[in-house]
Order: C-alpha cells, then structure tokens, then sequence
C-alpha cells in the first residue's frame, strides 16, 4: 500500500510540473506580446511628439525658452587690484613677499 501511495505522488507532482511548464510558456509568450506592443506604442509616440513638435515650429508657436536670473540690460563689469609691502620683517604679522612685476 506505501508503494502505491509513492507511485501516486510521483503521478501527481510530475503532472503538477507539466502543468507549470505549460503555464510558464504561455506567460513568456504573453510577455512577449506585450513587449511587442510596448515597443509599437512607443515608435508612435516618437513619431507624434516628432510630427508635433514640427508644425508647432512652422506655425511659430515655439516659444523662446525662458530668462533665468535678473535682465538689466547690457552691464560691464571691470575691476582694479593693488597690491602693498609692508617690510615687517621676520618678526611682524606677514612674512616679506615679493610681488614679481609684470
């Protein structure tokens, strides 16, 4: 009688291993289909967002993109250096430096 129960569960888990293969290709499948569609969807929308972006264009609706910061008209900016030497010596708040001339 064990022996019988052993060769029914073996029956039973090889059925159950059949019947999961059988599923799993069928979803592999189905992924399949889908990818195929995910991809066909996206080619079209390129191509709309492509073809709407182009009328947009020639019919000079694209607007200019917009100013970032402060607009105060042309500004020039300059600026002067000087530079000092204070012969403190070794002793004093800065080390002598030497400025080389230019």
């Amino acid at each position: 009688m064990a022996q019988t129960k052993a060769f029914a569960d073996a029956t039973n888990v090889e059925e159950e291993v059949r019947l999961l293969r059988e599923q799993n290709a069928l979803l592999q499948s189905q992924v399949q289909k889908q990818d195929k569609a995910l991809d066909t969807l996206s080619t079209k929308m390129k191509k709309l967002e492509d073809q709407e972006a182009a009328r947009a264009i020639a019919a000079g609706e694209n607007p200019p993109p917009e100013k970032t910061g402060y607009d105060i008209g042309n500004v020039h900016i300059s600026a002067e250096g000087g530079a000092a030497f204070f012969n403190t010596g070794t002793e004093g708040f800065a080390p002598p430096f030497r400025v080389p001339g230019g």
